[in-house]
C-alpha cells in the first residue's frame, strides 16, 4: 500500500464515499498527507437549543468538487476556513444510494395573501445542487460576539452567532429555488423546534445560529452537562439552557417532476433518489399516471375507485418530444382550470385516505366549477373526464402505457 504512486491513490479516492476515504486516509501518514480530512460542521440554534441532525461538508459554490479541508483552519481553532458572504454548498452523503445530497429549501406554505409571504421547509436534494448558502454578520452594526466588537476580517469563527441565507438560480419569485435570498430560522415549539427558511425584515433571535466544528460537537454537548474549562466561545451556547439538545432530521427529498407551490408530482424514477415528504402537514398520494388517445389519466387507486381524465388540447401547443409531464407544465404556465381540477382530484383522494366520506355528486359539482370546462362521469369506465367545449383533443401526443409497477406520488404540502 505504501508503495502505490500518489497519482493512483488520488484517482482511487475520487471513487470512494467520505467514510471510505477517511479510512484510507487513516492507513498511514503518507495517505493522511495525500488525503487530508474534510471539514464537517453542525448548525445549531442557541435560542431553541436544537441542531440540524446531519453533519455537513462544505464546498465553495464555484468549486463544488473540492470540499473545504479541516486543515485549512487557522492556528486559532475558533477561526474557521469559512468567510462571510461567500457562496457555499452544504452537503452530506446518502450512503444508501451512494450520492451527495445538498441542503436547501424545499416545501412552502403561504402565510400572507396580499403581499405573498412564504415559509419554506428544509430538505436534502439528491445529486445536483440548486441552492447556495451565505454566512452573514449581525445587522445594524451589532456583532454577535459576546465582546460586542464588530469583526474586522471576513473570517467566520466557530461558535459565534451568525445568520445564514439561502438562494437558488430560478429568477421566478416564490419558488423554493428562486434567486431571492431568505434567512434560515429555528423557532422554539413546545415539542422541540421548527427549522425553516423565511423572509424577515428585522433580525430576531430565531435567526441567531452557530456553526460548530463536528469534532467539537460531542465535547460541547458534554460540556453543557458538566461545565469545566472548555472555551464556550467556540462551542454550543449554554446560556439560559440546561436541557438536552434536540436534533432535527432533514429528509432526503426526491426531485419533483412537476412543482407548483405546495403541489408536486414525483415520477417512479425520481422516487428512487429520495422521498416525497414535507416537514409541514402534508399528504403524499400514490397514483398511476398514463396517457391514452390524448388524455392524461390519473388513478389514486388506494383512495378512490375511479380514474380522472384530462385532455391535451391542440391549442396547448405542446412539444410531443418533451415527455409525459410536459402537458402539466403547460397547464401550470397557463393557469389552466384543468390543472386546478387535477389538484382537486388529489385533494379528494387525500380526504378519502384520511377517512372522510366521499360523495361523487359533490366532487363532480366542484370539479366543473369553471366556465371553460365541464366534467362527464362514465360509470362503465369508472372515469371522470374533463370536457372543454369547442376544443380539439391532441391525439397525436404519444401514448404512455399503464404499468402496475410505475407508481407516481402527488404531494400536497402545507
Amino acid at each position: 500500500m505504501e508503495t502505490l504512486p500518489a497519482e493512483l491513490v488520488l484517482n482511487i479516492s475520487h471513487f470512494l464515499n467520505p467514510a471510505d476515504r477517511w479510512r484510507l486516509s487513516a492507513c498511514n501518514r503518507r495517505y493522511r498527507y495525500l488525503l487530508p480530512v474534510w471539514l464537517r460542521i453542525k448548525l445549531h440554534s442557541p435560542s431553541s437549543q436544537s441542531s440540524l441532525k446531519p453533519h455537513f461538508y462544505v464546498s465553495r459554490a464555484d468549486d463544488p468538487d473540492r470540499p473545504l479541508l479541516a486543515e485549512d483552519e487557522a492556528l486559532d481553532r475558533r477561526c474557521s476556513p469559512l468567510t462571510y458572504h461567500t457562496e457555499y454548498l452544504l452537503w452530506t452523503f446518502d450512503y444508501e444510494r451512494q450520492n451527495r445530497v445538498y441542503l436547501g429549501r424545499h416545501g412552502q406554505k403561504l402565510l400572507y395573501q396580499e403581499d405573498p409571504h412564504y415559509l419554506y421547509t428544509l430538505g436534502l436534494r439528491p445529486k445536483d445542487p440548486n441552492q447556495t448558502w451565505k454566512i452573514v454578520q449581525k445587522k445594524l452594526g451589532i456583532d454577535a460576539d459576546s465582546s460586542g466588537e464588530i469583526s474586522e476580517d471576513d473570517n467566520v469563527y466557530f461558535g459565534k452567532a451568525v445568520c445564514l441565507t439561502v438562494g437558488g438560480e430560478n429568477p421566478k419569485p416564490f419558488r423554493p429555488d428562486s434567486s431571492t435570498r431568505l434567512f434560515l430560522s429555528a423557532h422554539t415549539l413546545s415539542m422541540g423546534a421548527l427549522w425553516y427558511v423565511i423572509h424577515e425584515k428585522e433580525w430576531c433571535i430565531d435567526e441567531d445560529l452557530q456553526i460548530i466544528r463536528s469534532s467539537d460537537y460531542a465535547a460541547a454537548l458534554e460540556e453543557k452537562r458538566n461545565p469545566s474549562t472548555l472555551d464556550m466561545a467556540r462551542s454550543i451556547d449554554s446560556s439560559e439552557h440546561n436541557g438536552s439538545i434536540a436534533e432535527r432530521d432533514v429528509v432526503i427529498h426526491a426531485i419533483p417532476s412537476i412543482i407548483d407551490g405546495g403541489y408536486s408530482l414525483y415520477s417512479p424514477e425520481n422516487l428512487k433518489d429520495g422521498d416525497a415528504k414535507c416537514a409541514l402537514h402534508h399528504a403524499a398520494i400514490p397514483c398511476h399516471f398514463w396517457v391514452q388517445d390524448g388524455i392524461l389519466i390519473f388513478h389514486a387507486s388506494v383512495s378512490l375507485q375511479f380514474k380522472f381524465g384530462v385532455p391535451i388540447l391542440e391549442e396547448d401547443h405542446i412539444d410531443v418530444k418533451q415527455g409525459q409531464t410536459e402537458p402539466l407544465e403547460v397547464l401550470i404556465r397557463k393557469n389552466s382550470s384543468r390543472w386546478w381540477a387535477i389538484k382537486h382530484y388529489f385533494s379528494a383522494a387525500a380526504d378519502a385516505e384520511d377517512g372522510r366520506a366521499f360523495h361523487m355528486d359533490s366532487f363532480l359539482r366542484n370539479s366543473k366549477d369553471h366556465e371553460d370546462h365541464t366534467v362527464v362521469y362514465n360509470k362503465k369506465e369508472k372515469m371522470v373526464l374533463i370536457v372543454v367545449k369547442d376544443a380539439v383533443v391532441n391525439k397525436a401526443f404519444p401514448d404512455v402505457p399503464w404499468r402496475q409497477s410505475d407508481v407516481w406520488k402527488f404531494l400536497m404540502c402545507g
